[in-house]
């Protein structure tokens, strides 16, 4: 793992991606395939960043002359005030890529289109979304922009109550499915191995169940629904059409989305 600190101005376009923890990451795979298929000089590295470094190590690439970073667990939010963002991202409070040029830091939210690429076919009907950071932000706008009934259950019912009312969503005391036809983990629990609660006998095999979240096996969320004969949905399939977008925004550039699904195994 590269640290942060150790990276120097170089004469290629350098791209990554920011987190703790990051090592799971399949962004450098999937940016580095698509660099290279496109013949653009440039490096895409995971960086191990902790909370408390975010500006420091923001502040320490911009100056190297990196072109951009994609920011994720935990830093979306605070990647939302250290860049100068658009109206989504002042909507949800969340951005999760940042863009540095002449000295100024944009700031745009892609995982909102991400996140809806794989559903795009569903009927919008009732879901129920898991969390209430900045990963369910995106969700519940995304859903109710396309129609979809939302309820949120967060173990911190007030974070919730703040996301239920800026997009018009219901705050639930439980995490129920029942009556639900897609259900999304937007909490980071899978990157530890472990499942958010879900009253996992009243999950009908008809709902689609989707994690935002990938890790090298399937999540243990996706592995619980799998089992109940679920449509399953993995947070690799979000991250193609959020890279892309990142990607498209940062070079200019068509992203090559099917050389960048094949090098992450879809």
């Amino acid at each position: 793992m590269i640290d942060w600190r150790e990276l120097e101005n170089t004469n290629v376009a350098q791209l990554a991606v920011l987190g703790d923890p990051i090592d799971h990451s399949l962004s450098p795979r999937m940016h580095q395939a698509a660099l290279d298929h496109l013949g653009i000089p440039g490096k895409y590295y995971a960086l191990k960043v902790l909370f408390n470094e975010l500006e420091d190590c923001i502040a320490h690439l911009a100056s190297i002359g990196f072109v951009g970073v994609n920011v994720t667990i935990p830093h979306k939010e605070s990647a939302a005030q250290i860049g100068d963002g658009d109206k989504l991202v002042d909507l949800l409070s969340a951005a999760n890529t940042l863009k540095f040029d002449g000295g100024k830091i944009a700031a745009i939210n892609t995982d909102v289109a991400g996140f809806i690429k794989p559903i795009a076919d569903l009927q919008p009907k009732n879901s129920l979304v898991l969390g209430a950071g900045g990963a369910a932000a995106a969700a519940s706008y995304g859903l109710s922009r396309r129609g979809w009934s939302v309820d949120i259950w967060n173990r911190s019912p007030a974070r919730a109550e703040d996301l239920a009312l800026k997009f018009s969503a219901r705050v639930v005391n439980e995490p129920n499915p029942a009556g639900c036809s897609l259900v999304v983990n937007a909490t980071p629990l899978g990157l530890a191995g472990e499942s958010p609660p879900l009253v996992w006998e009243e999950l009908s095999p008809a709902t689609t169940v989707y994690d935002m979240v990938y890790g090298r096996q399937p999540t243990p969320f996706l592995a619980k629904a799998v089992a109940g004969g679920c449509a399953v949905i993995d947070g690799r399939e979000m991250l193609i059409e959020q890279g892309a977008l990142s990607l498209e925004w940062w070079l200019d550039v068509s992203a090559p989305r099917d050389i960048m699904r094949g090098a992450i195994g879809l």
